[in-house]
């Protein structure tokens, strides 16, 4: 089964989405802030086959995490989420980006179909 890399500084939003994933039967690897997921990603011996990251967090943005990630793991897909209005979003985010972000609050089927989505791309190419 895939694992999960589930950024968030959110506690609320991090315990519904991490057993959210596990019922779907997702590992998933759970991070506070951005320095611990750059540490987690570092220290993982197996594959992050997705990281589901905020937007909009302390430091460093969640598109910038992605991108020192996928450069040790180019293989792992990002999912973006954030509660900050669009416009916000848009000024952080790329517009490849945006075909992969959620707006919270969003219903977790909504979550559930977009990471079976990203993760069947990734297992079709």
């Amino acid at each position: 089964m895939e694992t999960i890399l589930l950024v968030d500084d959110d506690e609320s939003v991090r315990a519904v989405l991490r057993e959210s994933l596990e019922q779907q039967g997702y590992t998933v690897l759970v991070a506070r802030v951005n320095s611990e997921a750059l540490l987690m990603a570092r220290r993982h011996e197996g594959p992050i086959h997705l990281m589901v990251a905020d937007v909009m967090m302390p430091g460093i943005n969640g598109r910038e995490l992605a991108s020192m990630v996928t450069s040790s793991r180019p293989h792992m897909k990002v999912l973006y989420i954030s509660g900050y209005p669009l416009e916000v979003v848009r000024e952080k985010l790329r517009d490849p980006d945006m075909a992969n972000f959620l707006q919270k609050p969003f219903p977790i089927e909504a979550l559930v179909s977009k990471v079976r989505e990203l993760l069947r791309a990734d297992s079709q190419s």
